[in-house]
């Protein structure tokens, strides 16, 4: 007699999982329809594959040289079962991508790898380019899937004025609004994590510093790049809200140096500025 495929998937569960019993319920069969199997495959190949015990079945040396071309013959088997639930499925095609040549070989090309071991019917035409590639194969419709990257200011830039424009309120009222919270956050998160840590010094010389570089530097810079006009609005609300801050910044630390700490009494009043200054911000600035 001829061995046959369920002699073979006999042998490989019980190598597997270790018993007759465990390979049935694997193979959906009873202990007594795998023994027999596992004895009829010993009887064709000539030799004993395994040394039955109390504990389970143990592999011979000539069961683990066999198991281990059964291993890669049923690679082949589970490839071609894949393929065929890919049919029956529909999981077949081609998705074309392209990517910039610093992600194509690198992250890109090992999460393709991931997807075709998943989805075996399907194939993947990776090509790279620059940012103008990606963007342009993509809204011509040429690739499915584009992978690039933008620099956080052109996201910014460019998520404001679709804002200004869905919402109907000036620019500098969301760069003053919601662009300067983006880019204080890491200072508040420098904040926090300083007075957690009793750096209290760390916290308020990156407050203060960084509002010094954003006035002197930052608009020094840009000043002398280019020319800056000043909205109406920074003149009728930003400007006297600043001195306002001033104002009351100065007295508070005159009186945090007197008593030694900054208090709830002080910083009180900076929050109720603040979101007066936001009310007034989108009131006065409704209106692109």
């Amino acid at each position: 007699m001829r061995m046959n495929l369920r002699q073979i998937e006999a042998f490989r569960a019980a190598m597997e999982f270790g018993s007759a019993t465990a390979a049935g319920e694997v193979l959906h069969v009873t202990q007594p329809a795998v023994s027999r199997l596992l004895s009829d495959l010993e009887a064709n190949v000539g030799f004993q594959l395994f040394e039955r015990r109390a504990r389970g079945l143990v592999p011979t040396q000539d069961a683990h040289v066999l198991y281990e071309e059964v291993k890669r013959s049923f690679v082949g088997l589970d490839r071609i079962s894949q393929v065929a639930t890919g049919i029956r499925e529909k999981a077949t095609g081609t998705v074309r991508v392209i990517a910039l040549s610093k992600y194509a070989e690198g992250f890109v090309a090992s999460i393709i790898g991931q997807f075709l071991k998943d989805n075996p019917g399907i194939m993947v035409e990776l090509e790279s380019s620059g940012t103008a590639g990606v963007v342009e194969g993509i809204a011509s419709q040429t690739y499915d899937v584009g992978i690039a990257s933008a620099t956080i200011s052109d996201v910014l830039i460019k998520a404001v004025m679709e804002l200004a424009l869905q919402w109907g309120v000036k620019k500098e009222v969301l760069a003053a609004t919601l662009v300067a919270l983006g880019t204080s956050l890491p200072e508040l998160v420098i904040g926090m994590t300083a007075l957690r840590k009793g750096q209290y010094e760390i916290l308020v010389g990156n407050v203060i510093g960084a509002d010094i570089l954003n006035v002197l530097f930052v608009i020094g810079v840009s000043a002398s790049a280019a020319p800056l006009p000043i909205p109406a609005l920074f003149l009728t609300l930003h400007l006297p809200v600043m001195l306002i801050i001033l104002a009351w910044f100065r007295i508070a630390i005159f009186m945090a140096v007197r008593k030694g700490s900054f208090t709830r009494w002080h910083g009180g009043p900076l929050l109720a500025i603040y979101v007066i200054y936001l009310v007034l911000n989108y009131a006065m600035g409704s209106g692109a």
